[in-house]
């Protein structure tokens, strides 16, 4: 399964590399968003998001990219 395999994937980057990504929540509603973090890569490390089509340009990757940065 995709999914699970996805899962097993950014566990084995917290346990291997001390980080990964977070869900993003919207702070009022408290709904998922997408996710933010930060991915080790052949190329060194990445900041990396993925958000769900209907919340793109909203400024929510912006704060949360800012937010894993600080």
């Amino acid at each position: 399964d995709n999914i699970t395999q996805k899962i097993d994937s950014l566990k084995q980057d917290w346990l291997k590399h001390q980080f990964g990504h977070f869900a993003v929540y919207e702070k009022s509603s408290h709904t998922l968003l997408g996710l933010c973090g930060l991915t080790h890569s052949d190329d060194g490390i990445e900041l990396s998001y993925k958000y769900f089509p209907k919340y793109w340009g909203n400024g929510y990757a912006f704060e949360a990219a800012k937010a894993m940065l600080e």
